[in-house]
């Protein structure tokens, strides 16, 4: 049936259940002609159709059925709807021209595997590189940390390095710009669409807040979202923003509840050392620009937090899968300008909004919209944990409960075990 140049290479078996049925069409072309199909199991048909005329074929069982010439590459062929079940084992040889591209795909494939490969074991190796600096770092501060209260008490009052509290009092002009003037402009239609926890931070805040006569700080509580959850159980909360008019939404929006609202920096908190039960710290860190401002705030946070007392930590992760983030950005580095649409019609627009705008905004007529530059320090995992190591004396001194993603963030749960004097 086959010359030998003719072999075939591969084999598709097919099974046809009574009423299957193959629809008219023309084989492949990455297959050299002829092909051949042999029939087994019953004895069924076989129709060959061109514009002008149809042709139907018997295929008795064991037949072997040769196809070439027009037949292959002019007639459609099809298999009738079968009246018992029948198996085809059809035999074709790949051209060469099919074997060229697969073989040129398989080493682009391959080429880019090893590019990729590549890639990651020299981002692994930076990694490496850069957490064993910051580890040398973080050691020699808590040597010198250490040596600086050897004669004081067990229970330290802190110690203030004054030049790293001015650089903590200064507010870096882009957080200012693109952080606290694009939220004071934007927070009517902000609350529009974020006024309700996430259900992994509601988990949290409902275990911390249910306790009766806990107190709990929300620390960049933004429009008090996390209100309820929190103190519903019967906690107090004292949350804080640099937001002035988000914090007028979440006064009036928590006003059923213990929940205290006031301004202040986050990384500058206004209360005594360890008077918190419980701390949430959501979608803050990512707002910061420096490194120094985000081992302060977190530092800050820890020192307000009660030995036992929990803490929960989300930011932005820079890895915003599909399907789990909601935001649908992709980020180019870690360091990012986010545009927000400010739309100047609908529910949440005034024009007393106008007042509020920072001075980069642009106007775009086709979206009726001013569009507002958030800026934003997006984490990789494993990020938020070097951070807080940086902002405690030893590891000792804290344990992560659960690090996990959530809404498109990386989010870190841990216990605060014993008091310590922060190394900032």
């Amino acid at each position: 049936i086959l010359s030998q140049d003719q072999r075939p290479d591969s084999c598709c078996v097919n099974m046809y259940e009574p009423q299957n049925w193959l629809p008219a069409h023309i084989d492949s072309l990455a297959f050299n002609r002829p092909f051949v199909t042999v029939s087994l199991g019953s004895e069924q048909n076989v129709s060959f159709e061109s514009d002008y005329k149809s042709v139907t074929l018997a295929l008795p069982v064991c037949s072997a059925l040769r196809v070439d010439g027009e037949a292959a590459n002019v007639w459609r062929h099809a298999v009738l709807p079968a009246t018992a079940r029948r198996i085809s084992l059809t035999f074709r040889q790949l051209s060469q021209g099919a074997i060229n591209q697969a073989d040129a795909t398989r080493r682009d494939t391959l080429l880019r595997r090893e590019a990729k490969a590549a890639a990651k074991r020299a981002e692994r190796a930076l990694k490496r590189k850069f957490k064993a600096e910051q580890k040398k770092i973080m050691q020699q501060q808590v040597t010198n940390t250490n040596s600086s209260i050897k004669n004081r008490s067990s229970r330290s009052t802190p110690l203030i390095d004054h030049n790293n509290q001015e650089k903590r009092r200064s507010v870096p002009n882009i957080e200012s710009e693109h952080v606290w003037k694009v939220y004071e402009a934007i927070a009517p239609m902000w609350h529009g669409t974020r006024y309700k926890a996430w259900p992994k931070v509601a988990e949290f805040a409902q275990s911390v807040g249910s306790i009766e006569g806990s107190i709990v700080c929300d620390v960049g509580c933004g429009n008090g979202k996390n209100a309820f959850p929190l103190c519903q159980g019967g906690a107090v909360a004292l949350a804080c923003d640099i937001s002035l008019r988000l914090l007028e939404i979440a006064k009036r929006e928590a006003s059923s509840v213990y929940y205290d609202c006031m301004a202040a920096d986050a990384v500058y908190l206004p209360f005594r050392d360890e008077c918190f039960d419980a701390c949430l710290n959501i979608a803050v860190l990512h707002h910061m620009s420096t490194p120094t401002r985000r081992i302060f705030l977190v530092a800050e946070t820890l020192r307000i937090l009660k030995p036992g007392g929990r803490c929960l930590f989300y930011a932005w992760a820079r890895d915003q899968r599909e399907n789990e983030a909601r935001s649908g950005h992709r980020f180019a580095a870690p360091d990012v300008l986010v545009p927000f649409h400010l739309r100047q019609h609908g529910n949440d627009w005034d024009d007393s909004n106008l007042k509020y705008l920072p001075e980069h905004a642009e106007r775009d007529d086709a979206k009726n919209a001013l569009v507002l530059q958030r800026y934003c320090h997006v984490y990789d995992e494993g990020d938020l944990q070097e951070l807080v190591l940086q902002a405690v004396p030893s590891p000792d001194h804290i344990r992560f409960d659960e690090a996990y993603y959530d809404q498109g963030n990386w989010a870190l749960s841990l216990t605060k075990l014993a008091t310590f004097v922060s190394s900032t």
